[in-house]
């Protein structure tokens, strides 16, 4: 580049470009601006005091959850193990020795009276209620 052409972009980056706009605009313009900058950093702390909300609830959520898990845990009773009901035919195949099971289990077997505390035989299922039988018309024998 000549030295010519530096004068000459020199000239023109000095002359000052004239705005045109009147006061009142540029005024309105930069009111505008700082509205739109003042929406702006509202925006963004409303967003943060959601997020700071949210996470607060989340953290209070867990800490509920926590806290009744453990509640519900330790309120809890242990339940007492049943000892499963063997049909007849199991038990006629497990062996008993010396009050144990065969299948190497180390319960040992329950009383007969333990299985019922009442020494009752069991009762079956009630029966269903018999429909009255309809009558028959009665035949008379004389002809």
């Amino acid at each position: 580049m000549s030295f010519v052409a530096i004068q000459h972009a020199q000239r023109e980056q000095a002359t000052p470009i004239k705005d045109k706009r009147s006061l009142r605009e540029i005024q309105e313009e930069e009111a505008s601006l700082q509205a739109e900058a003042d929406f702006l950093k509202w925006w963004t702390a409303e967003e943060e005091r959601i997020q700071r909300e949210e996470m607060i609830l989340m953290a209070q959520f867990q800490s509920n959850t926590n806290a009744s898990n453990q509640n519900s845990k330790n309120n809890r009773k242990p339940k007492p193990s049943k000892p499963r009901p063997q049909s007849k035919k199991e038990k006629d195949k497990a062996p008993v020795v010396n009050g144990e099971n065969g299948a190497g289990s180390s319960e040992s077997a329950a009383p007969p009276l333990a299985q019922n505390p009442t020494n009752q035989p069991p009762q079956n299922k009630p029966r269903r209620p018999q429909q009255p039988r309809k009558s028959r018309p009665k035949i008379s024998t004389d002809s």
